[in-house]
């Protein structure tokens, strides 16, 4: 079974210091959570990356913070990734390239593309 697969893309976020931070949450934007993601409490989503390795995030809405977080499984990701901050994250619905959804459910699949600062060549260290 050879299926070949498209990613739509739903979202993208730039991380902020507290998405890598030691507090283990990624806040989604609330725009996004409410058109994307269940609005059921601590609910496990199972999201894909893109070599295709299984993550399972708790997906929660704080009503203190009034924010949709992912929790559990996140400092996992951003460790296993080596996540900091401004690199960017991709949020993609996988579809089989005939239309249909993978496994008859949402598919997600996380990519990340890494913020590359690049220094001005008077800063760069130089080797004689």
């Amino acid at each position: 079974d050879n299926v070949e697969f498209l990613y739509n893309e739903l979202f993208r976020k730039e991380l902020t210091p507290t998405d890598v931070g030691r507090n283990s949450r990624l806040v989604i934007p609330k725009k996004y959570a409410t058109t994307h993601f269940p609005q059921i409490q601590d609910e496990e989503l199972i999201i894909y990356d893109t070599s295709r390795t299984l993550w399972k995030f708790k997906y929660r809405y704080c009503k203190r913070s009034r924010s949709f977080l992912f929790t559990r499984g996140w400092l996992n990701f951003v460790k296993d990734k080596c996540l900091r901050a401004k690199d960017m994250i991709i949020f993609n619905l996988c579809e089989s390239k005939n239309g249909t959804k993978v496994n008859n459910c949402n598919t997600f699949v996380i990519d990340v593309v890494k913020n590359i600062e690049v220094l001005p060549m008077d800063h760069q260290r130089r080797n004689y």
